[in-house]
């Protein structure tokens, strides 16, 4: 499965690394979209940090 979710990351990085910029640009502005932004860090906070709480709380 490891080896599936990485050749699917390779495959797609591009159209993946777009959406992402669509996401955080306003391109009609061309501005940096804030709110967009920050949900995305916080998110991410979020997942990172209950996979680190998760694995202390294991022991591993």
């Amino acid at each position: 499965m490891i080896a599936l979710v990485a050749v699917h990351l390779f495959v797609n990085f591009n159209p993946m690394l777009c959406m992402l910029r669509n996401i955080v640009t306003n391109r009609k502005e061309r501005k940096v979209n804030w709110r967009s932004t920050a949900a995305l860090i916080a998110l991410s906070v979020l997942f990172v940090g209950g996979g680190i709480i998760y694995a202390v709380m294991r022991g591993g």
